[in-house]
């Protein structure tokens, strides 16, 4: 791992995580979608920025096949942050969910995790900010072992 383009890209990957947080946060407080829909446009709105960051400031590249690079960029993005990080954030909150299903109120209410759910419907569900929480660790792991290689490639 380049620890001095690490360093490089760390703004762009901060206002791409920003970009991702405050989405998932309005749309969950001013919408009705899905979870798993909130997911879905928050990361893709994240991919929008992280491309013109890791383009223009962390790689700083002028290329002229900007558009082969991009529809690079773009594909590899729905690949492994749309696709992978997003059905492996859905898969983990859903089987939370699943397990808290299970319980009854008098468990939960004494148990370590009873923090960090909340009661949606009548019923106990992993707490939004955790779901934001788990998907940015997946995607900050994501990031500096797959993708920071990647980008390497891509805009070198």
């Amino acid at each position: 791992m380049d620890l001095k383009q690490l360093q490089k890209s760390a703004p762009v990957n901060i206002a791409s995580v920003l970009t991702d947080i405050l989405i998932m946060y309005f749309c969950d407080k001013y919408t009705d979608l899905t979870t798993e829909n909130i997911i879905y446009i928050s990361s893709s709105s994240s991919i929008f920025v992280n491309y013109l960051g890791q383009k223009l400031w962390a790689f700083n590249t002028t290329s002229k096949n900007v558009i082969k690079q991009f529809i690079k960029f773009l594909a590899w993005e729905i690949i492994f942050q749309l696709i992978l990080v997003t059905r492996i954030v859905i898969y983990i909150i859903n089987s939370i969910n699943n397990y808290l299903k299970n319980k009854t109120t008098k468990e939960i209410e004494s148990s370590w995790f009873y923090n960090i759910v909340s009661k949606e419907e009548g019923k106990y569900v992993l707490h939004k900010n955790v779901s934001i929480i788990i998907k940015l660790v997946i995607k900050l792991l994501v990031y500096i072992f797959i993708d920071l290689p990647m980008y390497h490639k891509l805009f070198n």
